[in-house]
């Protein structure tokens, strides 16, 4: 029979190992299980082909070893266990580098996630841009109208967005502004300003509007 010291010591290294596998998990397919990351977003919903925005560049504060980014996402969400999605933004990692950067997952390729070459400066605003590509059965991005990746994701959507997210709450976001947030309602284009959006955002962060469906993000600076 174990003593009292021994079983305590045992359920401290299960603890442990628990949250090294879920530290580990939430930075490696950090928006697969984004139900744990703080986010400042808005939203608008719809099975639409495609969202861009034009997006602020910040130097938000990296304290955890981790990440800070804005980003414009597509989503298949209907319920907690379907996640699909595609986002392309920038994003600062704990070495201070701000690049352009990609993420997706999908039911046949999994997760995804890769830093591009291009470099947005802090104060510096760029288009991105997410749209169907029926030939890739994927969403073609693009950064300022430059082509940086096709990633395979759901045809179908739930919503589209723009907005950040960070690692853990001890990082900074932003200030971000989110602007001309727009969706694409055919697979040639078809943009139309988001007539509305509602916000989604974690415990020390914000979404402010600017005008009509303009919005900054920030929060923990």
């Amino acid at each position: 029979m174990l003593s009292k010291r021994a079983l305590l010591s045992r359920v401290m290294v299960v603890v442990l190992i628990f949250t090294t596998v879920l530290s580990s998990l939430l930075f490696e397919n950090h928006t697969a299980v984004a139900a744990f990351l703080p986010n400042a977003t808005g939203n608008y919903d719809g099975n639409w082909w495609g969202t861009k925005s034009d997006i602020e560049t910040a130097n938000p504060q990296v304290r955890d070893g981790g990440y800070s980014w804005v980003r414009a996402t597509v989503q298949y969400n209907p319920q907690d266990s379907i996640n699909y999605y595609a986002e392309v933004g920038w994003y600062k990692n704990s070495q201070g580098t701000i690049s352009v950067h990609v993420v997706s997952q999908d039911p046949s390729s999994g997760h995804f996630e890769k830093d591009f070459s291009f470099r947005p400066t802090p104060g510096s605003t760029h288009n991105y841009q997410l749209i169907w590509d029926s030939f890739y059965s994927g969403y073609t991005m693009t950064y300022d109208g430059f082509i940086v990746t096709n990633r395979p994701a759901s045809a179908s959507l739930t919503r589209v967005f723009c907005g950040a997210e960070a690692y853990t709450d001890a990082n900074a976001i932003g200030v971000s502004g989110c602007l001309n947030n727009q969706y694409a309602s055919t697979t040639s284009g078809g943009w139309t300003t988001f007539p509305s959006f509602y916000t989604q955002v974690a415990s020390g962060y914000y979404v402010n509007t600017l005008t009509g469906t303009n919005f900054q993000v920030g929060g923990n600076n």
